[in-house]
C-alpha cells in the first residue's frame, strides 16, 4: 500500500506542476502577444470597437490555443488512465468523470490565465497607444 501511496503521490506533484506550468506559459504567451498587439488593440478602440471586443477577441484567442492542447491531452488522458489505474490499484476505472473534471480544472486554469491579459488590453487608451509608435 505504500508504494501506490508514494506513486500516486508523485504523480500527484507531477500533476500540480503541470499546472502550475501551463498556467504560467498561457498566461506569459497571451500577455506577450497583448503587449505586441497594443497599437492594433488601440486603433481598434480609436475606430469605435468596444473594450468587449478587444478583450473576447483575447480571450479567444488564448482559449483557441489551450482548446489545441486539451484536444489531445484528453484523447491520451483517455488512453491513459486504464493503464496506470491498473499499475496503482490493479484496477480498471469504471468512470472517466475524473477526466473530465481535470478537464474543466485546466479549461478554469486557461480561462483564468487569459482573463488578466484580456483586462489589460480593453483598458487600453487609443491615444496613448497610437502615440507609441
Amino acid at each position: 500500500m505504500a508504494a501506490a501511496l508514494f506513486f500516486s503521490l508523485v504523480l500527484g506533484s507531477f500533476a500540480a506542476m503541470t499546472l502550475l506550468a501551463s498556467l504560467i506559459g498561457l498566461y506569459g504567451l497571451i500577455a506577450g502577444s497583448v503587449a505586441l498587439r497594443r497599437r492594433e488593440f488601440g486603433l481598434r478602440m480609436a475606430l469605435g470597437a468596444r473594450a468587449s471586443q478587444v478583450s473576447g477577441s483575447v480571450m479567444g484567442e488564448g482559449l483557441r490555443l489551450s482548446l489545441f492542447g486539451a484536444v489531445p491531452g484528453l484523447a491520451v488522458a483517455l488512453f491513459a488512465a486504464p493503464q496506470v489505474a491498473r499499475r496503482v490499484a490493479d484496477d480498471v476505472p469504471g468512470s472517466i468523470l475524473p477526466i473530465i473534471g481535470l478537464a474543466l480544472v485546466f479549461s478554469l486554469v486557461a480561462v483564468f490565465a487569459c482573463w488578466l491579459p484580456a483586462r489589460r488590453a480593453a483598458r487600453i487608451e487609443p491615444i496613448e497607444a497610437l502615440r507609441d509608435s
